[in-house]
C-alpha cells in the first residue's frame, strides 16, 4: 500500500508544484495526498493525471467533490488543480 503524502502550504503555486512532484515520484502508481491549503483540508487519490478522488473536507458540511478528472493532459491536470484551489 502506498503511503500518504502530507502537504501544507498557503501558496497556490507551491501546492501545485508539490502535488506534481508527488505525481512524478509515483509514475505508474497510485498516490495519496492530504493537502492543507489556506486552512482547508483536501484529500487526493490519483494515478498519473487521473484525479480519482479530489475532495475538500468541510467541518460542518458535506465534502465538496472535484473528482474524476480523467485522461487529462499534464496542462489540464495542473489547470484543474489551480481552479480547485481558487
Amino acid at each position: 500500500m502506498q503511503k500518504t503524502n502530507y502537504i501544507t502550504t498557503n501558496e497556490k503555486k507551491e501546492a501545485l508544484k508539490l502535488i506534481n512532484k508527488v505525481r512524478l515520484t509515483n509514475k505508474n502508481k497510485w498516490y495519496f495526498i492530504e493537502l492543507t491549503y489556506n486552512n482547508k483540508a483536501y484529500q487526493i487519490k490519483a494515478f498519473g493525471t487521473w484525479l480519482q478522488l479530489f475532495k475538500l473536507n468541510l467541518k460542518f458540511n458535506p465534502s465538496v467533490d472535484y473528482s474524476n478528472a480523467m485522461d487529462q493532459s499534464i496542462n489540464e491536470y495542473k489547470e484543474h488543480i489551480l481552479n480547485v484551489l481558487d
